[in-house]
This record gives C-alpha cells, structure tokens and sequence, in this order.
C-alpha cells in the first residue's frame, strides 16, 4: 500500500530464479553506473562533480554498451542460463531514466 500511494513500481516475481536475475541485473546497473558517474573522464564539467544518470546515458551509451557486453558473461554463470544481450542494455537504461536525476553515492 505505501509503495502504491508513493508511485513505486512493485512486481511480483513467481520464483527464486526470476529473483536471481533481477538481482543481477540490478548488479549490472549499479556497476555500470557507479563507475561512470563518479569517472574523471566521463564528467560533464571537467570539475570532478559527478553526473546523474540521465546524462550518462546522454553522454556515454557506448561506453556502457561495451561495459554490459564485458559483465553477460559472469551474469550468465551467475543467474544459470544465457541472456540477451540487448534486453540486459534495454533494462540498464531504462531503469536509469526512471530516476533520471539521480546521482549514485559514492561512499556506497
């Protein structure tokens, strides 16, 4: 109820290997993301400031292509099964843009 009522998006998955793979997924994003937003090279105002993740996306989407690419194999030993390439980019990107302003911690 509290996530419907705040716009949080919610699915329900049916078994602990769908589980798997949305967390690896999410693996995928953060990796991709943590490490070119808070990458010297890849900020927008040469000041060190980091970028949020629209402007990653904007500014970098090759890069993370070639990240993604480099990362399907260990997905694929983790979760157990091939996957597509392309759906993996689709899911980095469009999980990004749904919280477009944001800007990862890098503490975390």
């Amino acid at each position: 109820a509290i996530l419907n009522r705040f716009d949080v998006s919610t699915e329900v998955v049916k078994s602990f290997t769908e589980i798997r793979i949305k967390a690896a997924l999410k693996l995928v994003w953060a990796s991709c993301m943590w490490l070119i937003c808070h990458s010297a090279t890849s900020t927008s105002d040469n000041n060190g400031n980091p970028i949020n993740f629209e402007t990653v996306h904007k500014l970098h989407q090759e890069t993370i292509d070639q990240l993604v690419q480099e990362l399907v194999p260990a997905l694929e030993r983790f979760v157990g099964q091939s996957v597509n390439i392309h759906d993996v980019n689709d899911y980095v990107k469009s999980y990004s843009l749904s919280i477009p302003d944001a800007i990862p911690s890098k503490e975390l």
